[in-house]
């Protein structure tokens, strides 16, 4: 019988790529950044393989399969992803000699994860946790599983199941914690902002806080409708007290400026007192149970890419991957990506009227500024919640209204952006147009003058460029903006 890892182990196995985990799927960027930039650990050599992974050994016990593709995952892990591939055939000969043992299972489960077969990493994860329910960090890679195919009713029974069953101990705190988070993160990706807010109370009631999650918890009670402030000021001045010294750690910089905003935003609001904490759970009865984990169900099969670009699904499901992450998320001279999809809506017609005018005028106090955004899907009639916003290709409606008058005049041949330096798009994007954009992506945008905002789900696409296959059946405009140019096809 092979045993599971015991806890030192574990931890300097698990510590490391968990950590990143969170930051990755909770936090975005900002929170992320750390981990992106820190080089991994130095890995830990595998025994120079045979030619063949799986080929005839002296010595063919689980044991031996098992030292073998924790070496391989281990070194996958530092991205030699042929590693990966080794390590799949290794770790279904440890299961095939010994099925109920559940690290085997579960570095399977990570083995099939990075080379794409997320069916079998759902079922390796699953046979994992049920042959040890109290291994804390077994829950969230299967939940992960089904987040990235927005499956949140399979991923939050996973992680109320994992929430139920781990021990409350010491080294388990911080696993714990961090269901909790991701149970709010998958709240939060399908609307539910109150329910985020009771996932992340129930995680520092039960187990304490960090300062992350004082940062998380209350950003989110800034965002309820309406606004439990008193508890979003208690919370964020926490946050500051922990992480915003005289120089945050590089991680911390970011979210330590925007609660400084959120902060400022809401003035001298009185702190309330923390809520007192709860009793942990007992898990005891949980343990006398079976494990309760859902059915692993088909996976559907989209296509991730539309000849040199990614299709909007390609793209979203990357970004909510760790083994694909990289291939969207860059950094350096290679950071753009394109997109291929349907200008689903813009928010082009929604304009205020205050602020469409020439450049060089302010607009008069009280005007509202929306960023101009336009939506990418895969099909024309994709719902917002399965479409990337893009961002960037114009500052303001200012320059929108000038671009326009320069686009009818044919003089010049392209208008930059005053502030961005961005060739605004000509023609403007439509609804109803099939664009290949150009642009980099990740969870977050930060440009000048605009507001910063997070999406965990499909993202941000910030704009370069722009290639337009279909063009739509009218040309863009601004309220109260007649165009001159007839439509051409």
């Amino acid at each position: 019988m092979v045993g599971r890892m015991n806890a030192r182990e574990r931890d300097r196995f698990r510590r490391g790529a968990l950590a990143c985990t969170w930051a990755t799927v909770l936090a975005g960027a900002s929170l992320a950044a750390a981990c992106a930039d820190s080089p991994p650990p130095p890995p830990v050599e595998p025994a120079a393989p045979a030619p063949s992974a799986a080929a005839d050994s002296p010595s063919d016990s689980a044991n031996d399969w098992l030292r073998r593709g924790e070496a391989l995952v281990r070194l996958g892990e530092t991205g030699n992803h042929d590693a990966f591939v080794q390590a799949r055939e290794v770790l279904e000969r440890c299961v095939a000699r010994e099925p109920g043992s559940a690290t085997c299972q579960y570095l399977l489960g990570e083995s099939c994860e990075y080379t794409d077969d997320e069916a079998c990493a759902a079922r390796a994860y699953t046979a994992a946790i049920v042959e040890a329910p109290a291994t804390a960090e077994y829950y969230a890679p299967l939940a992960e599983t089904y987040l990235r195919f927005k499956l949140y009713t399979q991923a939050e029974q996973v992680l109320y199941e994992g929430i139920r069953r781990v021990p409350r101990e010491l080294e388990n705190a911080p696993a714990v914690l961090g269901l909790f988070r991701l149970l709010a993160a998958s709240a939060q990706r399908r609307g539910d902002e109150q329910a985020r807010v009771e996932a992340l109370e129930s995680g520092a009631r039960e187990i304490g806080s960090d300062p992350e999650l004082d940062f998380e918890l209350g950003t989110a009670y800034a965002n309820l409708e309406p606004p439990r402030m008193a508890d979003a000021a208690r919370t964020l001045r926490r946050f500051q007290q922990r992480a915003c010294h005289d120089e945050p750690l590089p991680r911390y910089k970011e979210p330590c400026e925007r609660a400084g905003t959120l902060l400022e935003a809401l003035g001298d609001v009185p702190a309330n007192v923390l809520p007192p904490a709860v009793a942990p759970r007992s898990t005891s009865e949980a343990a006398a149970t079976p494990v309760r984990l859902p059915a692993v169900p088909n996976f559907p099969e989209r296509p991730r890419v539309d000849g040199d670009a990614f299709t909007v699904w390609g793209a979203s499901y990357a970004l909510r991957s760790r083994a694909h992450r990289r291939d969207v998320v860059r950094e350096g001279p290679d950071r753009f990506i394109a997109i291929t999809g349907y200008v689903t809506k813009t928010n082009l017609p929604d304009a205020p009227k205050c602020a469409v005018h020439r450049p060089g005028r302010a607009d008069p106090p009280g005007c509202p500024r929306p960023l101009p955004t336009f939506w990418l899907g895969d099909s024309k009639d994709a719902p917002p919640s399965e479409c990337i916003r893009v961002v960037g290709w114009a500052s303001n409606y200012a320059q929108i209204f000038e671009a326009i008058r320069a686009f009818d005049r044919h003089v010049p041949s392209q208008y930059i952006d005053g502030f961005w330096g961005v060739s605004v798009p000509d023609p403007l994007p439509m609804a109803g147009a099939k664009l290949t954009v150009r642009g980099t992506y990740d969870t977050a945008f930060a440009l000048a003058g605009a507001s910063r905002e997070l999406d965990t789900e499909m993202g941000f696409l910030s704009y370069q460029s722009q290639k337009v296959l279909e063009p739509a059946a009218e040309l863009g405009t601004l309220p109260g903006v007649t165009r001159r140019t007839p439509v051409s096809h």
